[in-house]
Order: C-alpha cells, then sequence, then structure tokens
C-alpha cells in the first residue's frame, strides 16, 4: 500500500538514553537529563577556528574541577556538585569549549568482580555496591551554543522562516521547550505546501507515473482552506513506497510529530519533541532536496552519454 510504515515494535519505539558525549555537545542548558555521567575524554564537535571550520576531534584539557574549589583561603566549595570541565580541538590547538554541570542525582550500583585466577573460578571479592551520578543539569556552556543553520537549509527556507527556526534553537538550547516546538510548528506550517510539492518533484525524479504525483501534489490544493496537519496526512497516504526512508515514511513521521499535543507536556518532552521534529524536517527539506537535485543531473548527464553518435552530414555534391 502506498504510504506505508513499519510499526516499532517492543523496545525499538523507545528514545534511546543521552550518550555522555550528546550530553556534552547537544544537552540544553536547566534541563535534567536521566544519565551515568563522567565526561568523555574524546569527543567530536564543530570546530569553528579558520584552520578548521569542520567537525573534529576534542580531548578534555584536565580532570572535572569542583567549581569554587581553587577558591582563595583554600574556602570550600558551596556545593561539591557543581563541576566543570574544558576541551579542546586536537587539529588547531585553539578553540575551547567549556561546560558547566551539576550532579542532580545518585543512585546505588553493584559491581560484580571479575572472577579469581588460576584453579579456582570463586569471584577473588564480594559484588560491592557504589554510588553512581544518576541524573545531571548543564547549568552553563561557553562558547554558548550555536544557532547557525546549513546554508542549504537556510537558503532554502528564507529569510522569514529563517528566523524562527533560529529563535527555535535558541529556546531548545536554554531549556524552553514548548517555545521551541511552537516555533518549530510554525515553520512546518510555513514551509507544508513546499514540502509536499518537493515530494511530487521527487516522485518526478524517481520517474515515477504521473497519477501517483497529481496525487501528491493534490494535498497541497491552495483553493480550499486546509489544516497544515490533515495537509501532511494526506500527503503521507500517498507518499509511494519506492521513496520511503528504509521502511518509513518521512512524511508520515513528520504528521505524527506535529499532530502531538504538547499541552501538560514538561519542557524536556518538549524538547525531545522538538529535536525530532527538527531532524524529519531537516531531512525531507533540506537532504531530500539536494539529493534529487543530484539525481537529476546524473540522469541528465547519462541521457547525454547513451544518446547515439550523430552521424556526419554528406558535403554537398560537387
Amino acid at each position: 500500500m502506498a504510504g506505508g510504515q513499519a510499526t516499532p515494535k517492543g523496545d525499538e519505539s523507545k528514545k534511546k538514553p543521552m550518550t555522555a558525549e550528546e550530553f556534552v555537545t547537544k544537552a540544553p542548558l536547566y534541563v535534567k537529563v536521566p544519565i551515568s555521567f563522567y565526561p568523555p575524554r574524546e569527543i567530536s564537535f564543530d570546530c569553528w577556528h579558520e584552520k578548521c571550520g569542520k567537525e573534529t576531534s576534542w580531548v578534555r584539557t584536565d580532570e572535572v574541577v569542583v567549581v569554587g574549589s581553587g577558591s582563595e583561603r583554600g574556602a570550600r566549595p558551596a556545593d561539591y556538585d557543581l563541576k566543570s570541565c574544558s576541551y579542546i580541538c586536537i587539529k588547531c590547538q585553539h578553540s575551547v569549549l567549556t561546560i558547566v554541570y551539576r550532579d542532580m542525582q545518585r543512585g546505588k550500583t553493584v559491581v560484580r568482580p571479575r572472577l579469581g585466577t588460576g584453579m579456582s573460578s570463586r569471584p577473588s571479592t564480594p559484588p560491592a555496591s557504589v554510588d553512581v551520578v544518576t541524573e545531571v543539569m548543564k547549568v552553563g556552556q561557553y562558547p554558548a551554543p550555536s544557532v547557525v543553520l546549513p546554508k542549504d537549509l537556510e537558503r532554502n527556507l528564507g529569510e522569514d522562516a529563517a528566523q524562527f527556526y533560529r529563535r527555535a534553537l535558541v529556546c531548545r538550547n536554554n531549556g524552553f521547550g514548548l517555545a521551541a516546538a511552537t516555533y518549530i510548528r510554525r515553520v512546518v506550517e510555513d514551509k507544508t505546501n513546499e514540502l509536499i510539492e518537493l515530494a511530487a518533484e521527487v516522485a518526478e525524479s524517481h520517474q515515477l507515473d504521473e497519477a501517483t504525483v497529481a496525487a501528491i501534489r493534490k494535498a497541497a490544493d491552495s483553493t480550499v482552506y486546509t489544516r497544515f496537519e490533515d495537509k501532511l496526512q494526506y500527503a503521507s497516504t500517498v507518499f509511494p513506497d519506492t521513496l520511503l526512508v528504509g521502511s518509513y515514511n518521512p512524511l508520515a513521521t513528520l504528521y505524527s510529530l506535529v499532530s502531538k499535543g504538547i499541552h501538560g507536556l514538561s519542557e524536556e518532552e518538549c524538547i525531545a519533541i522538538a529535536d525530532d521534529t527538527s531532524a524529519v524536517f531537516d531531512y525531507v527539506f533540506a537532504k531530500l532536496r539536494a539529493d534529487m537535485t543530484e539525481r537529476n543531473k546524473f540522469v541528465e548527464r547519462m541521457k547525454r552519454l547513451n544518446q547515439p553518435d550523430k552521424k556526419p552530414e554528406p558535403s554537398p555534391a560537387e
């Protein structure tokens, strides 16, 4: 059936927990993150220095520092759970990223010892219960998280939508999930007809039949007012199986995200919805457009290469 979409089963439908590296590089401010955290030794991060200008490897400059532990007269830190760490770009040795975070909650975990050596297979020591951090919150970052959009995406969005998109990123980075989700929904709403037209153009680039392309374009019919959610829903039902991303329908996924009610949700839950919506929107609106353009260029080139050579015209009779 057109527009089919695989349904996640079991644990596959659950969102993966944030990794320690993702906490350092992507976590918003003032949002509690359930994670057993200690800053990793190395991370990958976008370097802004002119020598790099791309994603590079970064290394932690030192061990974690309790904020205030190096104060004058050896004063006792007011909060032993408030910590900071810094990373430096390995390539340019110039750009430095510093985060400040707080251990919000601890729990117990059982550490089982290794088996003994020699003839005995019994553990050399009994299991031990140790304290571990189970929840952290980022409370500061320098430089501030970037809100610069990829050039292709900014160009495709246009000035007004790009401004809303940047505001969504600012809200997200500062922990204002409800505002971020609202701004992202506004961008999707403004660009729904363009998204549907893009889906139709992708179908054309894959040389699908005219009826399929016309059915997709019908969802963007502007002669009658239709809510943008309803447009996306209809467009997703006629989205051909041949254009699925893996086994998923990107328009159906986008519809399910923007149609979710955000009333009563926490800031953390709204941030998760904004992140997911942004990821799908970016793929459909930017990457899919780029792939379609490259595909069309390649098809045209193949057409030229496979045209039969023209025979030279006979010279006029003398």
